[in-house]
C-alpha cells in the first residue's frame, strides 16, 4: 500500500496556471536559428475560434509579432484547396498563448521556417510578407509541410490565400484527369 495521501503529488490547474503553463511550454520549445543554410525557425499557431461563425486563426512570428489570419475553415492539407485568409488585428506571442481558453483552442502550433529565396540569400518571413507572398514550411503536431500565404489585393487589410503547395513552393496545379467531369449539355 502506498503511504502517500489523497491529492498529493498531483496538481488542479486553475484558467489561469493553465495559460502560465502553455506559455512555459511554448516558451520552452522556441526555436532556435537552424544551423546552415542561415534558416531561422520561427513559432506558429492555429487557433480554433468558437466565435460566430466558426473560424481558425492563422498565427505566425513575424518581427516578434503574431501576424495573424482568420483561416473560416482552417487550414487544408489538399493542395487543390484554396483558402481565404482575412488578415486580422497582429497579437504578441504572450496574448497568442492567453487567447487559447477565451473562446478559442489552441488547435496546433510548431515552427516553421521560410523557404523562400531572392538572388541566392534567403528571403526572411517580414520582407516575403511585404512581397506579399510567403512560402513557408510548416512542423506542427497536426499540419505540416509546405504552404504559401499569398496576397490577393492591396492594402493594410488585403485579403489572402492560405493553401498547400509542392515541396519547391510552387501552387498545385489540377491536371485534367484531376478536374471534376462535365456533365453533357442537354438542348431540349
Amino acid at each position: 500500500m502506498s503511504s502517500r495521501r489523497a491529492g498529493e503529488g498531483t496538481r488542479t490547474l486553475t484558467g489561469g496556471d493553465m495559460k502560465t503553463e502553455q506559455l512555459e511550454n511554448i516558451s520552452r520549445t522556441r526555436p532556435k536559428a537552424v544551423v546552415g543554410g542561415g534558416e531561422q525557425a520561427f513559432l506558429f499557431v492555429i487557433h480554433r475560434n468558437v466565435a460566430s461563425p466558426l473560424h481558425h486563426d492563422f498565427r505566425l512570428e513575424i518581427d516578434g509579432a503574431m501576424k495573424s489570419w482568420a483561416v473560416p475553415h482552417g487550414p487544408s492539407m489538399d493542395p487543390t484547396v484554396k483558402r481565404l485568409a482575412v488578415a486580422i488585428d497582429d497579437q504578441t506571442v504572450e496574448e497568442a498563448v492567453r487567447a487559447a481558453g477565451e473562446g478559442a483552442i489552441l488547435w496546433d502550433r510548431g515552427t516553421y521556417e521560410c523557404v523562400q529565396a531572392r538572388d541566392g540569400r534567403p528571403v526572411s518571413p517580414a520582407e516575403a510578407l511585404a512581397d506579399g507572398r510567403l512560402v513557408l514550411r510548416l512542423h506542427g503536431e497536426k499540419v505540416s509541410g509546405t504552404f504559401a500565404l499569398q496576397r490577393t489585393g492591396q492594402g493594410k487589410k488585403a485579403n489572402w490565400l492560405l493553401m498547400k503547395t509542392d515541396e519547391d513552393g510552387t501552387p498545385h496545379r489540377r491536371t485534367p484527369s484531376r478536374a471534376r467531369p462535365r456533365r453533357p449539355r442537354t438542348d431540349s
